[in-house]
């Protein structure tokens, strides 16, 4: 089992990025979270499927 280390500021980008995979937050507001634009968070979260 490997140790990942991740700031607070990346774990909580990987839990919008989860939220948001399972349809639990709307692209809108994984944005406002994010402070980022649409196509932003679509590109985070094709990376993050992948």
């Amino acid at each position: 089992m490997a140790v990942v280390s991740m700031s607070d500021k990346e774990f909580s980008r990987l839990n919008v990025l989860m939220d948001l995979d399972a349809r639990r937050m709307t692209v809108r507001d994984a944005c406002v979270l994010l402070q980022l634009k649409r196509r932003q968070v679509f590109r985070l979260l094709k990376a993050y499927r992948a």
